[in-house]
């Protein structure tokens, strides 16, 4: 196995074991929480609601931190540290007994939130410049697809195990994975250009960046619209079932899910082919009018289909705004770069809940798909409007 295939390779597994353990547990929290560590029934919503929400504000505080040290001491020092963090927050969450211990470790998972930006920032020196977009959008895939097992894998394990357990398997498969990242990950080297100025570039010369304003603005309205829509589906989809709407949404879900992981490598593919704004703008106007028409349909079948599509287009919006990150900036700032394009990232899933259940569901919930289409629309819009104005300063 070449170097660079065995270093995708783990830095995908890295991935993979991110995004399926932060889905692994978590729809079983409030059965685990209620069953297991004895939460009382009058607090069981402030717990389920703070076990959910308080990784990610803990990551999205943490995160821009994490990167800058990363840049400063190293991405391999960095990797290795945040893996440590996470084995340990899952064995914490392991041997919780009560439902604030549960909450603490996974306010302490919140300080792994430097793992994706680090491995990011590893892939992205290591891609050459013609593979950065299968680069990206394989460690993408890597990301869906935890998401769609994860649920499936922490279900099977609770069914016949317990929801405990899961949180031992994790824990033992991230120890394994800290262990490879030990062994096989090299430390990227910085680029050296003599320019002794862009040593002092922080996260503020880098909010001024234009380039990176777009960037953490669509990864976070791409966050945003996703985590709106995934509370409100099973209500929405009752209407068009009587009964087993959960089972369908988690379906839904996964198809979704199944779409991205196929997609992504294509699109990382086509972007390098053809200019990566190319493919944001058409990611966005896909997932708009897709999402149009998911709100226009009463078939299961067809809403499937439609979703499978959305999925299909919303999951080039990650991988391009990476690929882009990785070409716009150097390798000596990436991990900082990494670390806002992930924070906006956290701050889109901690409000898109908020969103969806306090705004549409209040006011709007027949026409959720709507409210999302038209953000992606907008969205594209805006990104179309850059396409032009770079073409006229050219």
């Amino acid at each position: 196995m070449q170097k660079g295939t065995l270093i995708l390779f783990i830095l995908t597994l890295d991935m993979l074991l991110l995004s399926s353990s932060n889905t692994l547990v978590m729809p079983f929290l409030p059965v685990y929480l209620k069953n297991e560590l004895n939460c009382p029934e009058s607090n069981l919503g402030i717990y389920t609601a703070l076990c959910y929400s308080i990784t990610f504000v803990i990551s999205a505080i943490v995160s821009p931190i994490w990167g800058k040290a990363a840049d400063n001491s190293g991405k391999k020092a960095m990797l290795i540290r945040v893996s440590f963090i996470l084995s340990l927050s899952y064995l914490f969450s392991f041997l919780a007994t009560t439902p604030l211990e549960l909450c603490l470790s996974r306010a302490f998972q919140g300080f792994a939130s430097g793992m994706s930006p680090a491995l990011l920032a590893i892939a992205s020196y290591n891609a050459k410049k013609m593979h950065t977009g299968l680069f990206m959008g394989t460690i993408q895939s890597a990301n869906l697809m935890g998401t769609i097992l994860g649920p499936f894998i922490g279900g099977m394990i609770a069914q016949f195990y317990g929801v405990k357990e899961c949180f031992l398997v994790v824990f033992s498969v991230s120890v394994i994975v800290l262990l490879l990242n030990i062994l096989f990950i090299k430390e990227p080297q910085n680029e050296i250009d003599g320019n002794e100025s862009d040593e002092q570039i922080g996260f503020v010369e880098l909010l001024r960046d234009p380039v990176m304003k777009s960037l953490t603005l669509c990864i976070l309205v791409n966050a945003l619209v996703i985590m709106m829509i995934v509370p409100l589906m099973t209500d929405y989809l009752s209407r068009m079932v009587s009964d087993r709407a959960v089972a369908f949404s988690g379906m839904v879900f996964a198809i979704s899910g199944l779409a991205g992981a196929i997609a992504a490598p294509i699109w990382g593919h086509l972007g390098q082919k053809f200019g990566f704004l190319k493919i944001l703008v058409t990611g966005a106007l896909g997932s708009g009018v897709f999402y149009l028409l998911q709100g226009s349909v009463n078939s299961v079948l067809l809403f499937c289909i439609i979703q499978f599509a959305s999925g299909f287009f919303i999951s080039s919006i990650a991988p391009t705004v990476h690929s882009i990150t990785a070409k716009h900036i150097e390798n000596k700032h990436c991990t900082k770069a990494y670390s806002l394009v992930y924070s906006s990232q956290q701050l889109g899933n901690l409000l898109g809940p908020v969103i969806g259940c306090l705004i549409v569901k209040q006011f709007l919930e027949d026409n959720m798909f709507l409210v999302a289409g038209c953000i992606f629309l907008i969205e594209s819009f805006f990104l179309l409007y850059i396409s032009y104005k770079r073409k006229n300063s050219a």
